[in-house]
C-alpha cells in the first residue's frame, strides 16, 4: 500500500521551509531513497503563466530551490524543465522568480521536446510526451495545489500534463471541450506512464477561484509527499473535499452568424469561426459551446466550408435567442457569456443577470456605421429612413444592455470609443487571424521593395466581398483614373459579390485587361498570404462604413501600408499606428491622385511598410485572444468578488483588478 505524508506547513522562508521539507519525506526514507549519487533528476514544477506572478498560479521557487538543494546533497543532478501553455520554461521561471535561486544552484532549464511513446492502454496505446522526462533517471513532481474551471483541482496527476508537448496539450484541450471523461482518461495515462519517483504538493499557499490561472492565493499551509501521485492526488481530494466543489467551466458564445443544418449530421460555417474557437481552446481551461440560430440559406461568406458537427472544436447548439434562460445557462455549467449587442442578443445581459454568470457583450458596429450600411444597402429613400430610425431606436436598447453587462471587448477603435464610458470593464482589441508565423519580416520587406523603381509598375491590391458597401464599385473607377494620369499600375482583386460580372464587363470594355487582374479566391494561407507578401506594394481600401474589419490588420500583417477612404475605422487604426494614408470619402479621384503621388515616392511607401509590420506584430492572433481570454478571467474574478461585496455590506475594499 502506497505511503501519503502529510504536515502543516506556513512559510516558504527557506531556512523554515527547508526543515518542513526534511520532516515531511522522513517517513518516505529521506530524499536518499529515491535519489542515488549520478542520477539526472527532472524536477517538474507548475510553470503555467508569466502573467499573473502574484497570483500563486506556479509552484514557488522557494520550494524548488530546497528540493533542488536536498537532490544535490543525495548526489543527484537536478535539471527543471516544463512545457508551459503561455511562454517558454525559461522565460516563465523568470517572470516568476526563479532566476535568483537557479543561477545559486547552478540548475539548467530545459525546453522539453515531443516524441511517441508506447503505453499499455488500450484507449491510448501510444502518447506523445517530453523526452526529457522520459528519458531522465528520476522524475520529481511538483504541483501547486490550485481550483480548475474544467477539473475541479489540479495537483500531481495534472501537473504531468506539462511533459505533453505545447501543441498537443492545445489539442487535448480541444477534445477536453468535446469529452471531459476522455480528457480524464489520458491524463491518468500520462501520469502512469512517466510515472514519476516522488511527487511533492505545494499546498501552503493555493489558488482558489477561476483557477487554474485567473483565480486568487488562499491560505492551505499542508504540504504533501508520496512515491504515488495517485494516492497522493486522491488524499488530498479527500481533505478539502473536492468531490463536492461545484465547478461552472464552460464558455458560452452566442454566435450571430446562423448555421445551416445539413444532413448526415453537418453543418455550414466558416472557417473564420473555427480558427477562432481552436485558438480559444488554446487559452480557456474548460468547455466551449456555440449557441446560434438556425437558417436555411448559405450564411454569404466567402469561408463556409461544411463541417461535421461530431468533429467541431466547441459543442455546437442550435437555438432561437429567444429560448435562452437562465436556467439554461445553468444547465450547461456555464462561468461566463460571449454574446453581441443588437436587438437579437440585447436582452441576454439581463438573462445572465438573473442565473449569476458574468456577460461580456463584444461589439463591432457603432451607430454611424449600421446607418452607413443602410444607406449604401437600401435604395427606396422611404424604407432607408425607416431603417436610420430603427437602427437610432435598437442603439438605446443596445446601450442599455451594455451597461448591464458585466464587460465589453471593442473590435476596433469606433466602439471602442463609443461604449467604453459606459460599460465597467472595457477591453479593446483588432480582430485578425494572421499567426506570429504568418508575419512578414524585415527582410521580406526588404526584399519586394529593392527592386520597387518609379519605372515599375505599382502593384496594388484589394481584398473583400465585391458589394458596393465594401467600395468595390469604386476601385475600377480608381483604376481608369491612374491610366489616363498614365501611372504604371498593376490591381489586383481577390473576392466575389454582387459586383464580380458588372466588374469583368467595365474591365473588358475599359480595356483594363493588362492592369487590371481578377483573382477570385485563393486560399488565404497558402496562397494569398504569401502573394500579397511578396509581391505587393500597396493596399486599396475603398470602404464607404467603418465596420473592424480585418482587412487592415491582417493586410499590415504583410507589411503592406493602406491608402483608405475616410471611414471611422480605418481613421482610428491609422492614427493608433500612426501609419497609411486617408483621403477623403466617395472620392475616387482623390484616391487615384493619391496614389499616382505615392507612386512617385517609392520611399515613402517602403517607410510605411515597415510601419505598419511593427504596428500589426503587437496585434496577432495569439496574443488578441490570450488577451480576451485574459480579460474574460478577470471579468469573472471581478463578478465574483463584486457578488461578495453585495452580500457583505460592511465591506468597504474597493476592487483593483480594472483600477
Amino acid at each position: 500500500m502506497p505511503s501519503v505524508s502529510l504536515i502543516r506547513a506556513n512559510s516558504y522562508d527557506r531556512q523554515i521551509l527547508q526543515t518542513s521539507l526534511e520532516n515531511l519525506l522522513a517517513p518516505l526514507g529521506g530524499m536518499s531513497a529515491f535519489v542515488k549519487k549520478g542520477d539526472r533528476v527532472l524536477l517538474k514544477p507548475n510553470l503555467l503563466t508569466g502573467s499573473r506572478p502574484t497570483k500563486e498560479c506556479v509552484t514557488r521557487p522557494e520550494l524548488v530551490y530546497c528540493v533542488a538543494k536536498m537532490v544535490i546533497e543525495a548526489g543527484g543532478k537536478p535539471f527543471l524543465g516544463d512545457s508551459p501553455a503561455f511562454g517558454s520554461a525559461i522565460g516563465v521561471a523568470k517572470a516568476n522568480g526563479y532566476l535568483p535561486l537557479l543561477e545559486e544552484l547552478n540548475l539548467p532549464v530545459v525546453e522539453f521536446q515531443g516524441k511517441r511513446y508506447e503505453t499499455v492502454s488500450d484507449e491510448f496505446n501510444h502518447l506523445r510526451l517530453c523526452k526529457e522526462a522520459m528519458e531522465a533517471d528520476v522524475v520529481i513532481n511538483l504541483p501547486k495545489l490550485k481550483s480548475h474551471v474544467q477539473l475541479t483541482v489540479t495537483m500531481g496527476v495534472k501537473n504531468l500534463f506539462g511533459c505533453v508537448p505545447g501543441k498537443m496539450k492545445a489539442w487535448w484541450h480541444m477534445e477536453a471541450g468535446k469529452d471531459s471523461a476522455r480528457f480524464g482518461q489520458m491524463l491518468v495515462e500520462t501520469a502512469r506512464t512517466i510515472n514519476p519517483d516522488l511527487t511533492i504538493l505545494d499546498g501552503i499557499i493555493g489558488h482558489e477561484g477561476n483557477g487554474p490561472s485567473g483565480g486568487e492565493p488562499k491560505f492551505l499551509g499542508i504540504l504533501g509527499a508520496s512515491s504515488d501521485v495517485f494516492a497522493l492526488d486522491r488524499t488530498v481530494v479527500e481533505i478539502i473535499n473536492a468531490e463536492h466543489m461545484p465547478t461552472n467551466n464552460n464558455l458560452t458564445i452566442l454566435q450571430p452568424l446562423q448555421a445551416k443544418l445539413l444532413p448526415n449530421g453537418q453543418v455550414l460555417l466558416t472557417r473564420k469561426l473555427i480558427e477562432a474557437i481552436v485558438e480559444l481552446n488554446n487559452y480557456w481551461d474548460g468547455s466551449i459551446t456555440v449557441m446560434m440560430e438556425e437558417s436555411q440559406f448559405d450564411n454569404g461568406n466567402i469561408d463556409q466550408k461544411i463541417f461535421n458537427i461530431n468533429e467541431l472544436p466547441f459543442n455546437l447548439e442550435v437555438i432561437s435567442f429567444d429560448l435562452i434562460t437562465p436556467a439554461l445557462l445553468q444547465k450547461h455549467k456555464s462561468s461566463i457569456v460571449l454574446a453581441v449587442p443588437g436587438y437579437r442578443q440585447n436582452h441576454i445581459a439581463k438573462v445572465c443577470d438573473l442565473a449569476g454568470v458574468p456577460c461580456i457583450y463584444v461589439s463591432e458596429y457603432t451607430l454611424k456605421t449600421r446607418q452607413q450600411i443602410a444607406a449604401v444597402t437600401t435604395s427606396n429613400p422611404i424604407m432607408r429612413l425607416r431603417k436610420m430610425l430603427w437602427e437610432y431606436n435598437q442603439e438605446i436598447k443596445q446601450r442599455k444592455a451594455i451597461v448591464m453587462a458585466d464587460g465589453l471587448q471593442c473590435n476596433g477603435t469606433p466602439t471602442y470609443e463609443d461604449y467604453k464610458q459606459i460599460n465597467r470593464n472595457p477591453l479593446f482589441f483588432f480582430d485578425t487571424r494572421i499567426s506570429e508565423d504568418m508575419l512578414a519580416t524585415d527582410a521580406e520587406i526588404e526584399r519586394r521593395t529593392e527592386n520597387s523603381l518609379q519605372d515599375k509598375p505599382l502593384r496594388l491590391l484589394f481584398s473583400g466581398r465585391l458589394i458596393k458597401m465594401k467600395g468595390a464599385d469604386h476601385l475600377l473607377l480608381v483604376a481608369q483614373e491612374l491610366k489616363q494620369m498614365k501611372v504604371k499600375f498593376e490591381m489586383f482583386i481577390s473576392g466575389v459579390g454582387d459586383l464580380e460580372k458588372t466588374m469583368h464587363k467595365t474591365i473588358a470594355a475599359n480595356q483594363l485587361q493588362n492592369c487590371v487582374k481578377m483573382l477570385g479566391i485563393p486560399d488565404f494561407k497558402t496562397e494569398f498570404f504569401p502573394f500579397v507578401k511578396n509581391n505587393i506594394d500597396l493596399f486599396v481600401c475603398c470602404h464607404r462604413q467603418g465596420d473592424p474589419s480585418c482587412t487592415y490588420i491582417e493586410t499590415m500583417s504583410c507589411g503592406v501600408p493602406i491608402v483608405g477612404y475616410a471611414n471611422e475605422a480605418f481613421e482610428g487604426i491609422s492614427a493608433m499606428s500612426e501609419t497609411g494614408w486617408v483621403v477623403p470619402m466617395n472620392q475616387p479621384k482623390v484616391m487615384a491622385k493619391k496614389i499616382a503621388e505615392l507612386s512617385n515616392n517609392r520611399e515613402a511607401i517602403k517607410s510605411m511598410s515597415f510601419k505598419s509590420l511593427h504596428f500589426a506584430q503587437k496585434h496577432t492572433f495569439e496574443k488578441t485572444f490570450k488577451a480576451r481570454v485574459e480579460h474574460m478571467q478577470q471579468v469573472i474574478a471581478y463578478s465574483k468578488q463584486a457578488n461578495e461585496v453585495t452580500e457583505s455590506p460592511l465591506s468597504e475594499e474597493t476592487n483593483p483588478i480594472f483600477a
